[in-house]
């Protein structure tokens, strides 16, 4: 028996020949500790309501002082522990995503129009104050709620701790290069100001002047694109952006500088959408079993949403999709209440559920190619039995949940017919998905299964013999 390395990320390349491979709805996981094999396929979370009680489409949530807040078209809401929501008083103009920062006191929203609200704990109000500048994102640090203008040029500050009041001298421009600022956000107590090809950081040193200050040498040659996808994740934070003349990338900020953790196969995918598309995607995160993830999406009206994903624990690439959409439902995930809720389109507040293996009910349609098998001296070989280690015995009483198998000698050009295993009903762990006779193998195998049914799927690895 020899191993077939099968719990690989996605890496489809432009030619096919080189790699096709695909992971949809598996995420590639690294085992902390001795294990049945050093790489396995984890069957994604399903989604799960937790409440139904707010209307009109998804634009941000937050964790307020341990309570839920989410915006619905124009109202915000507060939702409690058991699900039930509250709509609260004032209304948040505009339309689509919106750039939101908190601290203690207050939570500050930013709309597609420019405009700037906050919630106090009781009652949403606009700002009105006369110095506030049309803004377009928002960002919190040491009692200032500093903010980047609409038209690039400038960020600038509230009064300490109030967002309600401005003054016309607190605002400040990015120099390093005449690039307009798309984004402001705080990392490890630094303001960075992100334009379109580089980004400057900015300390506090206080004073009676504007308090933040330029960090001479610390500035980075690489932009951001996307306002709403800076997000910290695993001591970095990272983002879909890049350089002068430079097409899309996702980069983490590595010491002092970034770095493109995006492979060539995801950089193909995010350079198909076009800049607009790429300003409005957005970033998630979350930590479960080890496996820290943090999820992009892009949505489109021309080419394929997308929903791109990266395990920083295994290094590796995969997507996440739902039934109805090319994307993932999830437009959020926040952790409270020992959840990690999911704001969603349509007024649906969903959690992710280790033991749900639908969203919401919809069916979750997996797929996994494989890398290339290609014999040590690049000759054909002969395979007598294939088997692929999945956790058995899960269905239940009456279902028998099947995996589907293919094959490609052309490296994912054509496929061979579908041939079908069972995996066990509930209690049928010994049940082994096998395919015997499989011949004599081309010098250029890839190997494609697929999953669809209503119960977990985890593959821990893949043998021949």
């Amino acid at each position: 028996m020899f191993p077939l390395p099968i719990a690989t990320g996605y890496y489809t390349s432009e030619i096919l020949t080189l790699a096709a491979q695909t992971c949809k709805n598996w995420i590639p996981i690294m085992p902390k500790a001795g294990a049945l094999n050093e790489r396995a396929l984890l069957y994604r979370p399903g989604l799960t309501s937790f409440s139904t009680g707010v209307s009109g489409d998804f634009r941000g949530d937050v964790d307020f002082n341990g309570t839920y807040i989410t915006v619905n078209s124009t109202t915000a809401y507060s939702v409690a522990s058991d699900g039930t929501a509250t709509a609260i008083t004032g209304s948040i103009t505009g339309s689509g995503r919106l750039s939101i920062a908190k601290n203690d006191d207050y939570v500050v929203f930013v709309n597609n129009l420019g405009d700037g609200f906050y919630y106090d704990g009781s009652t949403v109000t606009q700002i009105t104050d006369g110095d506030f500048l049309s803004a377009s994102t928002v960002t919190y640090v040491d009692g200032y709620f500093v903010f980047s203008e609409k038209d690039g040029t400038r960020f600038f500050l509230s009064n300490i701790n109030d967002p309600s009041a401005y003054e016309a001298l607190d605002r400040s421009t990015a120099d390093e290069r005449s690039d307009p600022i798309t984004a402001v956000y705080v990392y490890n107590n630094v303001l960075h100001v992100a334009g379109t090809e580089t980004t400057e950081k900015f300390n506090n040193i206080g004073g009676v002047s504007f308090p933040f200050v330029r960090i001479n040498g610390a500035a980075n040659s690489v932009g951001c694109y996307s306002q709403f996808t800076p997000i910290e994740v695993e001591n970095s934070y990272a983002f879909i952006g890049g350089g002068r003349n430079e097409g899309a990338q996702v980069y983490a900020l590595s010491g002092n500088s970034m770095e493109v953790i995006s492979t060539p196969a995801i950089d193909k995918v995010l350079q198909e959408f076009t800049a607009a598309e790429l300003e409005q995607a957005y970033s998630m995160v979350y930590q479960k079993d080890g496996q820290h993830c943090v999820l992009f999406t892009i949505e489109s009206n021309t080419v394929t949403d997308r929903t791109l994903g990266f395990n920083v624990t295994s290094g590796q690439w995969f997507e996440f999709s739902s039934e109805d959409t090319d994307r993932w439902y999830a437009k959020s995930v926040v952790r409270i209440y020992n959840k990690y809720l999911c704001g969603d389109d349509g007024g649906r507040i969903g959690y992710l559920d280790d033991s749900a293996a639908t969203d919401y009910g919809d069916t979750i349609f997996c797929e996994k190619a494989s890398q290339p098998y290609i014999s040590q001296d690049g000759d054909e070989y002969r395979i007598g039995k294939l088997e692929l280690w999945c956790e058995a015995g899960l269905g239940d009483a009456d279902t028998d949940p099947q995996i589907m198998r293919q094959f490609s000698d052309d490296l994912g050009k054509t496929w061979s017919n579908e041939s079908w295993r069972g995996l066990g009903k509930v209690g049928e762990y010994n049940t082994r998905a096998q395919w015997r006779k499989e011949g004599l193998v081309t010098r250029n195998r890839v190997y494609r299964f697929k999953y669809s049914d209503p119960f977990k799927c985890n593959i821990m690895k893949m043998s021949a013999e």
